[in-house]
């Protein structure tokens, strides 16, 4: 925990400062009508574009804390020698220390947060590959056809980079929790940023909406359990919140720059974003001339490029599981498997664990509602969703920031449907409309201010009542996802071996659940110890995990299951680091 605690500032000042000098660069300086909302935006934009710069050195070396340190020094060096730069940031210091009354308030989330983030990963996906991607990162760097070991290795992400960089030494296979639980901290902050504002009565329509739609994604997210561990979800549901957010937080003659900004960074985060980062490509570039949407679709690509070629080197598919943009390479993946995956996706979205074997195209919808708990919340926030759009229709219609806000809920919530009806792949965009609505009933008995109402200093009872009543909900929660994870190996018919305890001075190691109950005869008992086994494919050694499944913190490489192709080393001098191939006959 305290680690965290140490670690988040050098996160936080590269990451700020380099946000900071972008929007000096582009002409964002005053997009946004506060200082701290733009202080707000820089952070995020900053902390993209070092994990993508990162993500594009990985192409070349491993990540290290060397190399990092020296990257994210180099980046401030250069943000601080542009002396508007460096007013913003005292004028920043100055704000934060100025308003008393928040610091202890940020102090008690920064200790919570750093609580959540020190909790054992339960995640699964983390234990498939997310911490193995990370270690990937930090042992080689990107290395051609790793996802032949396995698959889910070839969803390339620059959210892993940052975390790869410090997994090294004594916090190898522990940082997986350290960017979620930054960016935890990060939203519950400005959430209770927002909410102050409501009770001084110094709140706009953006106030009442990040408020309203940041606490049902952290609800979700900390139940979920995807907000202590490095799921790229928690992220991209956070940038699809924030993307909304900057339509109504910018001022209205400035072009809506700031969103497609979050969504470009977050289409790097996930390929899944590419949906969104489309709508608000669109509606910026209705209002460009010919020669900026040249200049934006350049610096778009360029952008771009280190996922791309991160993809490409991992699976031979320049945006897998697209299979359309997969080639022949001696390490692809194939068109085929991409099909397989992007059938997986669907289906686990449509039918859950186990698709049955008539599983259709449209026979999946009768009894998708109420086929998980998770569906049921699914179903209940999109419903709640039409009727905000439904009440809110004279305001959709009349204002352009929230006419925008509208379009990007409804297109990313029918590319969920779409594609894999899963809550955790939607929960951003079912955020979008139930809490505009919350912002319209705040504002029910007044107009709804496109600027922040400066001269009312006392709240509404309603904004008085917020502020408790969501740090409440939100202490519940993790109280309950605390519990819950507790619970997570006996489910899984393991001894636990690891506890929910806070670990107050390192993270825990990312492992497994915890061991068998029954030993399973295909291992032996020494094997079973260790967690892992060792295995051969051709040239290359391999191990899976005991039990089989999750390979969480194993050597590398590590795959689920047996490796049923034959792999050879691409350059035997250089081991891992040079690559995997396909033996072919």
């Amino acid at each position: 925990m305290l680690i965290d605690l140490l670690l988040w500032p050098l996160i936080a000042i590269p990451a700020s400062l380099v946000g900071q000098q972008l929007m000096l660069l582009i002409g964002l300086a005053a997009a946004f009508r506060r200082q701290s909302d733009a202080a707000f935006f820089a952070l995020w934009l900053g902390l993209l574009i070092i994990a993508n710069l990162l993500f594009a050195m990985a192409l070349f070396v491993p990540l290290t804390p060397v190399n990092a340190g020296l990257f994210g020094g180099v980046l401030s060096i250069i943000a601080l020698s542009h002396a508007d730069v460096r007013a913003r940031a005292a004028a920043l210091i100055h704000a934060l220390t100025a308003d008393r009354p928040l610091i202890p308030g940020i102090a008690a989330l920064a200790l919570a947060a750093a609580l959540v983030a020190a909790q054992p990963i339960y995640w699964e996906d983390s234990g498939l590959y997310h911490i193995q991607s990370i270690k990937w990162l930090a042992t080689t760097g990107t290395v051609p056809g790793v996802a032949l070991i396995h698959s889910r290795f070839g969803f390339v992400s620059s959210w892993f980079a940052l975390p790869a960089t410090l997994d090294h030494g004594i916090l190898s296979g522990r940082t997986g929790a350290l960017l979620n639980g930054f960016i935890l901290f990060v939203m519950a902050s400005f959430l209770l940023v927002t909410l102050r504002r409501w009770w001084i009565g110094r709140h706009d329509l953006a106030d009442v909406f990040f408020a309203a739609a940041a606490t049902i994604v952290l609800l979700f997210c900390l139940q979920y359990g995807i907000a202590n561990s490095p799921s790229p979800d928690f992220p991209i549901a956070a940038l699809t919140v924030l993307a909304a957010w900057s339509y109504l937080a910018a001022r209205t003659e400035t072009l809506p720059i700031a969103p497609f900004l979050l969504m470009l960074g977050a289409a790097t985060v996930k390929l899944s974003a590419a949906a969104l980062l489309m709508v608000t490509a669109i509606i910026l570039l209705l209002r460009l001339d010919w020669r900026q949407r040249v200049v934006l679709a350049i610096g778009s690509a360029i952008v771009l490029l280190p996922s791309i070629a991160s993809s490409y080197l991992a699976t031979g598919c320049l945006l897998y599981p697209f299979y359309l943009s997969c080639a022949a390479p001696d390490w692809a993946l194939g068109p085929d498997n991409a099909r397989r995956m992007v059938r997986a996706i669907t289906g686990f979205g449509q039918w859950g664990p186990s698709v049955p074997p008539d599983a259709g195209a449209w026979n999946w919808i009768p009894g998708w509602p109420l086929r998980r708990l998770s569906n049921v919340m699914f179903t209940l926030l999109l419903g709640l969703s039409l009727i905000a759009a439904l009440v809110q229709w004279r305001v959709i219609t009349r204002s352009p920031a929230v006419r925008h806000v509208a379009i990007l809920a409804a297109a990313g919530m029918g590319y969920v449907l779409l594609t894999s009806p899963e809550i955790r792949f939607g929960i951003g965009v079912l955020a979008i409309l139930p809490a505009l609505l919350v912002a319209g009933l705040a504002a029910r008995n007044e107009p709804m201010q496109s600027e922040p109402v400066q001269g009312q200093r006392a709240g509404t009872a309603g904004g008085r009542a917020a502020i408790p009543t969501v740090l409440m909900v939100l202490v519940a929660a993790e109280g309950m996802n605390t519990y819950r994870l507790a619970q997570a190996p006996s489910k899984a018919n393991l001894q636990a071996e690891v506890g929910v305890a806070p670990h107050l001075l390192l993270p825990p190691l990312a492992m497994r659940l915890g061991r068998p109950i029954a030993l399973d005869p295909a291992f032996s008992e020494a094997e079973t110890r260790q967690g892992f086994a060792a295995r051969q494919s051709g040239d290359v050694a391999y191990y899976v995990p005991v039990p089989t499944g999750l390979c969480w913190n194993a050597p590398l490489p590590c795959t689920t299951e047996t490796v049923h192709i034959v792999l050879k080393l691409r350059d035997p001098s250089r081991g891992l680091v040079g690559g995997f191939a396909k033996v072919t006959p």
